[in-house]
């Protein structure tokens, strides 16, 4: 699956703040390109994710795929994400990269253990993550 871009509310210099569609959920997102690079992406793109902070997230609900997303809240440079943990990656004793897995998409996402209280989820869990300031780093053909 890939995004699709429905609008864009605003434009400073070369970043963009635009309406995205993923799986049938629109968001909110900001993609670090000028309107004038953005107008040559194809209608619908694969991208790349990335997030200012992680406010915070939720683990222990039952592993639901079918659920599994990037989802709009009330405030709209925050955006709810609902995936599984796929892998983690040990970097060193204090540090652990946690891949998550969105099934509908399907997409990856990779935060930091420190990011999430220095917790490490288990692999498999569902883990729900509220990310601050969702970026999107389109690949242009």
């Amino acid at each position: 699956m890939a995004f699709s871009i429905i609008g864009i509310r605003s434009v400073e210099a070369d970043l963009s703040h635009a309406s995205v569609v993923h799986g049938g959920e629109w968001f909110s997102a900001m993609i670090p390109e000028s309107l004038e690079r953005l107008e040559s992406l194809a209608e619908t793109f694969q991208a790349e994710l990335g997030y200012d902070a992680v406010l915070k997230y939720e683990v222990g609900y039952p592993k639901m795929d079918s659920e599994s997303g990037i989802f709009a809240t009330d405030d709209p440079a925050v955006v709810l994400v609902d995936g599984s943990v796929f892998n983690l990656v040990k970097v060193d004793v204090s540090r652990t990269l946690v891949d998550i897995y969105i099934q509908n998409g399907p997409e990856f996402l990779c935060v930091r253990s420190e990011e999430l209280d220095d917790a490490i989820p288990e692999t498999g869990c569902r883990i729900r993550l509220w990310l601050m300031g969702l970026k999107m780093y389109p690949t242009f053909t």
